[in-house]
């Protein structure tokens, strides 16, 4: 047994026996029936709005909109907010910053996890963030997983933004990817992720993603040759929060060994019109991870 790091500090108990020869998983087409047990895939086409495939007497999820020239789709994923203001906030202390954001209604959709205290029926509010994370693409594949994190109380959107780029200067031909890493928590310990049954999947530059609040994941993986944007929707309360890792919870796979990963997961090869390949590509060997402290994402 070794203690994992949750936001740094060493709190609970990880099994790690299993560590000495990391899994491998290989990463699968991202699809919402494949990732419904995290959350969403947003995207036309996995609402088939552009599948040919979709019969005359299947009902259109979509609507035309601004004057016939787009369709339009939507609630395909909810916003989750379980720190939302509500009506009982104004009689209760809460900080200035805290009473000063307007009142919505309570956004709650699921019971807080297991590990929040029972006794506790009311939270400092948080409010959406729209921020852009800037990711550097990996250059180390089988890519090693060495934490996963999850926000408790907000689900995650993640909206790539990244511009189509020459087969010449893809490491691979096709649409620029990404990778979702994700894993359920291990049983009977919410507060835990299983890394033993660590999910992966290859999502395209026109798939959102949106994790469901307590979801187990990895930050986004990028693929893409160049920088890659992703625009990020997440309700916090960064500089208010109560405790640090308030917003977001981080657990190593061994903090005993911070560059041991829990699994490595590899690609399947590109997708080319229906085939899937995979070209000669080094492994290299895993660096040793940052000493600093592991940020949210």
């Amino acid at each position: 047994m070794s203690t994992a790091t949750l936001g740094g500090a060493p709190t609970n108990d990880v099994p790690t026996d299993d560590l000495a020869a990391p899994a491998v998983v290989t990463a699968r087409p991202l699809t919402q029936r494949a990732f419904a047990a995290y959350g969403d895939v947003v995207a036309a086409h996995d609402n088939r709005l552009l599948s040919r495939e979709r019969s005359s007497t299947d009902r259109d999820p979509a609507k035309s909109a601004n004057m016939g020239t787009a369709r339009r789709l939507d609630w395909l994923s909810p916003l989750a907010n379980l720190r939302a203001p509500s009506s009982d906030a104004a009689a209760l202390p809460v900080t200035s910053d805290a009473a000063a954001t307007p009142a919505e209604p309570d956004a709650t959709i699921m019971d807080p996890p297991a590990m929040l205290e029972p006794q506790r029926t009311w939270m400092p509010p948080a409010v959406p963030n729209i921020c852009v994370f800037r990711s550097v693409p990996t250059d180390t594949l089988p890519f090693p997983v060495r934490l996963l994190e999850r926000h408790p109380y907000s689900s995650q959107l993640f909206v790539p933004m990244t511009r189509q780029v020459t087969a010449s200067a893809a490491r691979w031909p096709g649409p620029p990817r990404y990778l979702v890493v994700v894993a359920p928590h291990a049983p009977g310990r919410p507060d835990l992720p299983d890394f033993s049954r660590l999910d992966a999947f290859v999502a395209d530059s026109n798939q959102a993603v949106n994790y469901a609040p307590g979801t187990w994941h990895h930050p986004l993986i990028a693929l893409h040759p160049a920088l890659t944007d992703f625009a990020c929707i997440v309700c916090e309360r960064g500089p208010h929060q109560e405790h640090p890792d308030e917003d977001c919870h981080v657990v190593r796979a061994d903090s005993d060994h911070p560059d041991r990963p829990g699994a490595l997961v590899q690609l399947p090869g590109p997708v080319v019109d229906g085939d899937v390949t995979q070209p000669p590509r080094p492994e290299p060997a895993l660096g040793p991870a940052s000493p600093k402290r592991p940020r949210c994402s």
